[in-house]
């Protein structure tokens, strides 16, 4: 990547030169309507899946931005080959009266999370908050009370 550059005054001729590293394209891919972030790859910000962001070899973080769910990121390391980074999701809805934890200090009453076993904190109610393990699906909702 070229540093930040501004041209002379009334200069027409300026030349630059770097050398390009070989780029290996990820497809980024999400089961859901979300944002992408890829770190080293200023043109793999707040993108839209599927997208194909080419970046160079070498460890990038892939974060999904989705409305109401937590953090969801992964840690990868290209090589020379194209990768697929499939993020699959579904939603945790609370029942009548009770929230779902997202983070310290944000509930709301449907989030999104990735597929598998979870943990999730129910808020509200007569109980009070309290842990319950949800089946997330892809695409669907699972209700916990």
């Amino acid at each position: 990547m070229l540093p930040p550059f501004t041209a002379q005054r009334g200069s027409d001729d300026t030349e630059l030169s770097g050398k390009l590293v070989d780029g290996t394209t990820l497809k980024l891919r999400a089961n859901i309507d979300a944002r992408f972030r890829v770190s080293g790859a200023p043109f793999c910000q707040d993108v839209a899946p599927p997208f194909d962001c080419v970046v160079a070899p070498g460890q990038h973080t892939v974060e999904l931005v989705a409305g109401q769910a937590p953090r969801i990121s992964r840690t990868i390391t290209v090589k020379q080959k194209d990768m697929d980074v499939k993020f699959e999701l579904g939603y945790v809805e609370a029942g009548a009266g009770k929230l779902v934890q997202i983070a310290p200090g944000s509930s709301a009453k449907r989030a999104t999370f990735e597929v598998g076993a979870r943990r999730v904190t129910v808020t509200g109610g007569e109980e009070g908050a309290h842990q319950v393990t949800v089946v997330v699906r892809p695409g669907t909702t699972a209700v916990v009370n």
